[in-house]
């Protein structure tokens, strides 16, 4: 595993949409475990691959306090959401910027694991609140549109 760098604003990069996973291999179980070492290392509970550089439909979350309860999440697609909360934000991209910022209280996911099997997941409060964030990476868009927005 090897921790990889993050990619910050106003990099054009992180405004891109991502491509959906199309072939299963070791490389993307390479990829998911670099993510999740910068992850860690960066005392974040979530990420998104556009932003260590890769324009591809993956993200990691651990929002355990232990930090030993990782997952994944490829070509995630929210299929329902419902409710709104605000929760604070920030994000590994922009460092230093912070906002509350309201969100899905409740999501239901449709996602590929490393097999290419397509799964649901529902999601409430904080865990859904971090998986609309890390999705919103995969489309282009930023927590601070969400500030800017009012």
């Amino acid at each position: 595993m090897a921790e990889l760098p993050i990619i910050t604003f106003p990099d054009d990069n992180l405004r891109i949409i991502s491509k959906e996973i199309t072939v299963f291999d070791s490389n993307v179980k390479t990829l998911i475990n670099d993510m999740l070492e910068t992850m860690y290392k960066m005392n974040a509970i979530g990420l998104a691959a556009p932003q260590v550089g890769c324009n591809e439909r993956i993200i990691v979350v651990d929002i355990s306090k232990e930090k030993n309860k990782p997952f994944y999440l490829i070509n995630p697609e929210v299929i329902h959401s419902s409710g709104g909360i605000k929760f604070p934000d920030r994000c590994l991209s922009l460092p230093g910027i912070y906002g509350d910022v309201r969100r899905p209280e409740r999501l239901k996911i449709k996602y590929n694991d490393l097999f290419g099997n397509q799964l649901k997941l529902e999601a409430e409060e904080i865990m859904a609140s971090v998986i609309h964030h890390e999705i919103d990476h995969l489309n282009g868009v930023l927590f601070i549109d969400y500030l800017l927005a009012g």
